[in-house]
């Protein structure tokens, strides 16, 4: 008598397929997790990249900030303008102002005004005649995660219907992951809190998370 090979049969075919689908539920939000995660860390390093830029620039430069009047002889800069001279510097290349999740992404090697204006996702903090001689404020941010909202209704690319979500790169060298509405400061031009030194309102010397 000949022997019969041996197959599955089709209730175990279903709960072969059953268990796969199972699986494929539980291990899909966790990868979507760590792509998540992975995203926030590299658009936290550009944010450092950034801010290291702009001391290793005030270092060279008289403890100037590149968009400073100051720098620019009584001329108050523009982000976009101080990004090109610190690419230009060989500071940080233009890719590195591309958060990770930005569609509009912007190529390698960009270093004019006109190709960066407008298309970063990271912004400057603006000093206007101030010199940046605070070196190790750990309460001075230099850059971060732009705002795409208002001071009103802050959000960012990482949560579009608020709070603003990002990371921000302190003075002191540190950098934060914040998700808020409101991020308290204080300025090299303050010794204490108040209403102007909420990152999303700035005042008349310091105009943040928004880039021209």
């Amino acid at each position: 008598m000949k022997n019969r090979k041996q197959g599955f049969t089709l209730i175990e075919l279903l709960v072969v397929i059953s268990i796969i689908a199972l699986l494929i539920g539980i291990l899909l939000p966790a990868l979507g997790a760590a792509r998540r995660t992975a995203n926030r860390m590299k658009s936290n390093v550009n944010v450092r990249s950034v801010g290291t830029g702009l001391i290793m620039y005030a270092t060279g430069n008289n403890d100037k900030m590149p968009n400073s009047a100051a720098d620019l002889n009584g001329t108050a800069g523009t982000e976009s303008g101080a990004l090109v001279k610190m690419i230009n510097q060989g500071l940080f290349d233009s890719i590195t102002l591309n958060n990770p999740i930005d569609s509009d992404s912007m190529a390698t090697g960009v270093n004019t005004e006109a190709t960066i204006k407008g298309k970063t996702d990271y912004w400057l903090l603006s000093t206007a005649n101030n010199a940046y001689t605070n070196h190790n404020l750990s309460t001075v941010p230099l850059t971060g995660d732009k705002n795409t909202g208002t001071a009103a209704a802050s959000k960012s690319l990482w949560n579009t219907a608020g709070p603003w979500q990002g990371g921000l790169f302190w003075a002191d060298g540190h950098t934060t992951s914040e998700s808020t509405n409101q991020v308290d400061t204080k300025w090299p031009n303050t010794t204490t809190i108040n209403a102007n030194d909420d990152l999303f309102a700035g005042d008349a010397t310091n105009t943040v998370l928004e880039m021209d």
